[in-house]
């Protein structure tokens, strides 16, 4: 059994670490896990937006790097995840060079890019467990954002340099593989 002197050494003790380990970290710990999971979030946000901006220029291509970066595990998804966006987005990406192509910046075609950047923003948002409403409304305006600045930028470029628009797309191509990647990009 324990005598008072020893319950009493032992609650001081418990005391005194819990003293200094508030003095080395006077916010307490929810405070720093609050913190971390708003910085984890904000990284997310940043992704939603860069993941956004890709839908813009290459509609197919965010939802493509999301299923080659997604749990691998569910087999009944398969076909639907990691193979139909790959294709898809090469078929764009080749389609994107032929002069019959409707601008990204006409309604129906910019309608789908705002449509697809919310849905890629919310499966990473998901995937991340973050909340995903910012998410998705980040991913929207970046789909957004990037459709009219890359559009701009394209046709200004091919008219002031005289490359040729192809090699523009293809320029184009390579930012979306290198900012798209960057973008799903898991944290764990």
């Amino acid at each position: 059994m324990l005598d008072e002197e020893k319950v009493e050494s032992i609650m001081n003790r418990v005391h005194a670490r819990k003293v200094q380990a508030h003095a080395a970290n006077p916010k307490g710990v929810t405070a720093i896990l609050d913190d971390y999971l708003n910085q984890r979030a904000l990284k997310v946000y940043s992704q939603t937006s860069a993941l956004g901006f890709v839908t813009g220029i290459r509609s197919m291509s965010s939802l493509a790097l999301l299923g080659w970066t997604s749990d691998k595990s569910r087999e009944g998804m398969q076909l639907l995840t990691q193979w139909l966006p790959p294709v898809a987005a090469l078929g764009e990406a080749v389609a994107d060079k032929l002069p019959v192509i409707p601008s990204r910046t006409s309604p129906g075609p910019f309608i789908g890019r705002l449509v697809i950047g919310g849905v890629s923003a919310l499966i990473l948002c998901r995937r991340e467990q973050v909340p995903p409403i910012p998410g998705v409304v980040i991913g929207v305006v970046g789909a957004g954002t990037g459709a009219f600045a890359s559009h701009y930028i394209r046709t200004r470029l091919a008219k002031v340099t005289k490359i040729p628009d192809p090699v523009l797309g293809i320029l184009e191509d390579a930012l979306v593989s290198g900012l798209g990647m960057l973008a799903v990009r898991k944290h764990h």
